[in-house]
């Protein structure tokens, strides 16, 4: 992650600890409340993000070995509903299609067990419709789809990866720049209110609030001091 991005997460961690251990001056506010609460969210999705980021980067084998299961765990549900419906329509050719045991979703190299996954989406999304009443919703779809995708950019060589990388990074970025935009029209003009009534709260949100730009600005006082230093110090010692 950027040097920036890791800046802007600190500076938003920070602030939210300042806000919570202030949370009595503001909890009746409920345009403030309701601004913590989404920059709550919008950290939590970063986090969430740069994790993901993070594994995809570099997918250890037990990270691997973790998306596979997930990939198995949200298939295995998807594959018994649709199996019980197969055999409640007497659609013999559905069911050998679907009719999965852990075990036989395991078997087969890497790519093989990706086709197998993606294949069962396949197979059961145009049948959404008629499995609802057996428990299977759009979402459990995506959610098998998703993980199983995220599986596949892991695998050596995978084409999707470098697409996929980019793809995280933009949403990433667009996060932050939900993040800051909330900060700077919202919670910043919302905190005036207090800057008279509670002086020692908004120099304390204001102190987090350039957290990033104050570490630059102590790395370059030292920097000036170490060469002031230096140019008093006598010659040929």
């Amino acid at each position: 992650m950027k040097k920036s991005l890791i800046n802007k997460l600190k500076m938003i961690e920070t602030l939210l600890m300042v806000l919570q251990g202030r949370i009595s001056i503001w909890t009746s506010s409920l345009p403030f409340t309701t601004a913590v609460g989404e920059l709550t969210l919008q950290k939590q999705q970063i986090e969430e993000q740069v994790k993901r980021h993070e594994i995809l980067k570099k997918p250890s084998a037990e990270a691997k070995n973790n998306q596979k299961t997930l990939s198995i765990d949200l298939s295995l549900p998807l594959c018994g509903a649709t199996s019980a419906y197969a055999t409640d329509t007497h659609n013999t050719e559905l069911w050998q299609k679907v009719d999965y045991s852990e075990n036989e979703l395991k078997k087969g190299s890497e790519l093989v067990f990706a086709q197998r996954m993606l294949g069962i989406n396949e197979i059961i999304e145009p049948l959404l419709e008629q499995l609802i009443p057996y428990g299977i919703t759009k979402a459990m779809l995506d959610e098998q789809h998703s993980a199983v995708e995220l599986f596949i950019t892991m695998l050596p060589n995978s084409r999707e990866k470098q697409k996929l990388l980019k793809s995280l990074g933009d949403r990433m970025e667009a996060t932050f720049d939900q993040a800051m935009d909330l900060l700077y029209r919202r919670l910043d003009k919302l905190m005036l209110i207090y800057k008279k009534s509670y002086p020692d709260f908004y120099t304390e949100y204001m102190n987090a609030r350039i957290i990033g730009v104050g570490a630059r600005m102590e790395k370059k006082k030292r920097m000036k001091e170490k060469r002031m230093k230096e140019e008093k110090r006598p010659k040929g010692k």
